[in-house]
């Protein structure tokens, strides 16, 4: 998190208002480019607002917005959107309520690049290849049905400042050529009646006139502009134009990015070199099985485009990375033998970069006095915890990094509670309802869920999960990472697990007859100076 502050000389120097600057941001990342559950774009503030500063962060918290009142910063810049389902009063009943409204009073405008950041090419996922010195690299999941294809015809003597125009307009770019256009020749006719002003011919008289066809491409966001450059630019009264929908896959806009290596590396290697490049304490990883590693892809996000399994109950994960052999083609489910030399699939990197960089060193000093802890009696905080990714090395006393704050801990009961949790979560998910487990989920976590629960309220759709069957509970791994402690458990079910129409009751995905088997890790961590445990990451073997 930083802020950019501006001297009172230069503010009125300048004198930037916020409409230039969401301006500028909406040319560089069209909100266009958003997932359709996402909520992009000014959220807060008057666009006629003379900006003092503004404050850059991941996500928007009490402790942010405080800083930016004292910085003197009235714009804050987010990735995560502040508001990202419909509020329908204003109380200060939660956080994001309490942020709202803080905001307005002091003025504070608040913007947010989220997925429209993550789905340029130029974007999250392009930077992080960049810093992993991949090459060769391309959209992971391309989007498709945001091409249009613009015709028009025009006297040949003026086909090239049409031209022209719709090329500076945003037209006629393919992958890494500009300017691209078909052209034909032919005649144009035209009869001009009472009322009109013809550029060329006589009223009442058919004309004919040598025309070019102008064929070219564009992204359906671009359209306005593009059409009104092509009427400016155009010499005739009444313009003459069609525009095509495509199937085309647009190559420059989608969800993560694949690349290679200039060289294979060993698993391990690799790892230590994404750790040591992104500046991270810790990696989490699946089994290593000796193989090199030469493609890798990656997601800035939680990747859940990209998720199998059980009804999507593989949550969002900092610094996850889940190895299928089946590639990066899809239906990998994060299950598989290893790393293989195509296989390696990077999740959220970039997302807990930026938190170490930026958010960590303001956590620090919250008040943890008067925690929520899920495995004992107690009310809800206020405030939320992030957790630390899992350590790359396994640690050997196994409870003892818990037992020096929490004397008291009985793993039987620690077990006993992740269960209650466990079954709390899966229905919150059918419910497509966050609010029941917000208190014991971390912020991450709670992000990605919400953002999926909204995408499937918006195409109608709901996630059975039914007849779950837990076989076993284990604790598998436990440790520290600096000022923080986790757990790492091992849960083994049975569920039936399936999607349908909330309109209909259809079954559109999976089989309420036919039983899920299912492993998965649950990742629960809290600070040292708290007894605050929350789920902080769940991911599929």
């Amino acid at each position: 998190m930083f802020c950019l502050l501006l001297p009172l000389e230069e503010q009125e120097k300048l004198k930037m208002i916020l409409s230039e600057i969401t301006t500028f941001l909406n040319k560089q990342v069209p909100i266009a480019l958003q997932e359709s559950y996402d909520n992009s774009g000014l959220l807060i503030g008057k666009t006629d607002q003379l900006i003092t500063g503004a404050l850059i962060c991941l996500d928007i918290t009490e402790d942010v917005l405080e800083e930016a009142i004292t910085k003197n910063c009235n714009l804050i810049i987010s990735h995560h959107p502040l508001i990202f389902q419909g509020i329908k009063s204003l109380t200060g009943r939660n956080q994001t309520e309490r942020i709202v409204i803080k905001a307005i009073q002091n003025d504070v405008a608040i913007f947010a690049l989220h997925t429209n950041l993550d789905n340029q090419l130029s974007g999250v996922n392009s930077i992080l290849c960049e810093k992993l010195g991949l090459q060769k690299t391309k959209i992971l999941k391309p989007w498709s049905d945001n091409l249009r294809k613009l015709v028009t015809f025009c006297p040949t003597a003026h086909a090239d400042q049409v031209r022209e125009a719709v090329f500076n307009a945003g037209a006629g770019h393919i992958g890494n050529y500009d300017s691209c256009s078909y052209n034909s020749s032919g005649s144009g006719t035209f009869r001009a009646l009472e009322g009109s002003k013809p550029f060329v011919g006589e009223k009442g008289q058919v004309h004919f006139e040598p025309e070019t066809r102008i064929e070219t491409i564009f992204p359906v966001h671009k359209e306005r502009e593009i059409l009104a450059a092509l009427i400016k630019a155009h010499p005739y009264e009444g313009v003459a134009y069609d525009i095509y929908p495509l199937n085309n896959v647009n190559n420059q806009v989608g969800a993560g990015m694949i690349g290679y290596l200039p060289q294979p590396l060993d698993a391990k290697e690799f790892l230590l070199k994404v750790k040591d490049i992104l500046q991270l304490g810790s990696l989490r990883h699946t089994n290593l099985d000796g193989k090199k590693v030469e493609k890798v892809a990656v997601c800035g996000g939680s990747g859940s485009f990209l998720k199998g399994g059980a009804g999507g109950m593989v949550g969002g994960m900092i610094g996850n990375m889940l190895f299928g052999r089946s590639g990066y083609g899809g239906g990998y489910g994060g299950r598989g033998g290893g790393i293989g030399l195509f296989d390696l699939l990077i999740l959220g990197g970039i997302g807990y970069f930026i938190y170490k960089k930026f958010i960590k060193p303001n956590m620090d000093s919250r008040n943890m006095s008067s925690p929520f802890n899920p495995f004992s009696a107690g009310s809800p905080p206020s405030s939320d915890f992030q957790s630390p990714p899992i350590p790359i090395t396994a640690r050997t006393d196994r409870y003892s990094p818990i037992r020096q704050s929490e004397p008291d801990f009985d793993p039987e009961k620690f077990k006993e509670a992740a269960q209650d949790i466990f079954f709390k979560v899966q229905a919150a998910w059918m419910r497509r309802d966050i609010s029941s487990v917000q208190n014991i989920i971390g912020q991450q976590l709670k992000t990605e869920y919400e953002a999926q629960f909204a995408d499937l309220k918006q195409k109608g759709l709901i996630n059975r999960l039914e007849n779950i069957a837990v076989r076993s509970i284990e604790i598998a791994d436990v440790g520290q990472e600096g000022q923080e402690v986790y757990i790492k458990i091992l849960f083994t079910a049975n569920l039936l697990d399936y999607t349908v129409e909330e309109s209909s009751g259809k079954v559109v995905k999976g089989d309420p007859a036919q039983p899920v088997k299912f492993e998965e890790y649950w990742i629960f961590a809290r600070q040292l100076t708290s007894v605050l445990w929350k789920l902080e990451g769940i991911e599929e073997i």
